[in-house]
């Protein structure tokens, strides 16, 4: 007798929710949209000049933070201010980053801006990455440090975290230049 009650209590409980779902007035409420981080105001921005004439910006992306990839995974997209190391960056352990590819991009103007697309991994999706740009040497050879840096004590995924972001290396007005990542040539370009 006791099971013959709880059964019914059961049917009416599970009868009430189902009605009150279906009551007019209680539709469901889309899910609350995450916010976007703001912008780190202590970020080191002379580093990276802001987009201009002589700087080509990167393309405005609907989703700022994440794309998705060609194969359906998602990519994280950095813009030029946050790749640049910041002093809290001594805290951190310095990691690796695997470039997968690279493109030089340049903008028409008086002197001609120039950029680098980079598109690869970072070791895992806790590691931030970061971007150090050398002046042209005598020879014309820029040459870019790339790193990641990432909190020791933090506990994380250990996977691949596909990345792309647009580095703006500077305004040139004539002669061949070479780029490299890491000690590595990766790109020529001449401005006439």
């Amino acid at each position: 007798m006791r099971s013959r009650y709880l059964l019914s209590l059961l049917f009416v409980f599970v009868g009430a929710m189902f009605l009150t779902a279906c009551l007019p007035g209680t539709e469901s409420q889309p899910a609350e949209q995450p916010s976007v981080p703001e912008q780190d105001e202590s970020r080191e921005q002379e580093a990276y000049p802001a987009p201009n004439d002589a700087y080509p910006a990167p393309p405005i992306n609907p989703y700022p933070g994440v794309i998705l990839g060609e194969d359906g995974g998602e990519t994280t997209v950095f813009s030029a201010s946050e790749i640049v190391p910041l002093s809290s960056d001594e805290n951190l352990i310095k990691g690796s980053v695997f470039i997968n590819e690279s493109e030089v991009v340049m903008k028409e103007s008086a002197p001609v801006g120039v950029g680098l697309v980079l598109k690869g991994d970072l070791p895992t999706p806790c590691n931030a990455l970061r971007v150090v740009v050398s002046k042209p040497d005598d020879q014309g050879h820029i040459e870019l440090e790339v790193y990641s840096v990432v909190d020791a004590d933090k506990v994380c995924v250990q996977v691949l975290s596909p990345f792309e972001t647009f580095v703006p290396i500077g305004g040139f007005s004539g002669g061949t230049y070479t780029v490299g990542i890491n000690g590595e040539t990766v790109a020529e370009f001449e401005i006439p």
